[in-house]
């Protein structure tokens, strides 16, 4: 597996490790910390794909939202 793609699977674990957390848990409930262990990684692994915890749930928000919109759309199109 290309180092990218080894990069693109961890930064997407990272995504939905962390909105299984705050799915659950809330976002403050929501540490840097439970989100490295629910991910495997280091906590300072986090801030190699993300600059800090809301530049992280910002990038979730994205994501989802096109997520999201891929599918309605999907239905119209």
């Amino acid at each position: 597996m290309a180092l990218k793609e080894k990069s693109k699977e961890k930064r997407n674990t990272l995504l939905k490790a962390t909105f299984s957390l705050v799915n659950d848990n809330g976002f403050h409930d929501a540490p840097m910390s439970k989100i490295a262990k629910m991910a495997n990684v280091s906590p300072a692994t986090i801030y190699i794909y993300f600059e800090n915890k809301q530049d992280l749930i910002n990038q979730l928000y994205l994501k989802v939202k096109i997520s999201f919109t891929d599918r309605v759309l999907g239905v119209f199109i």
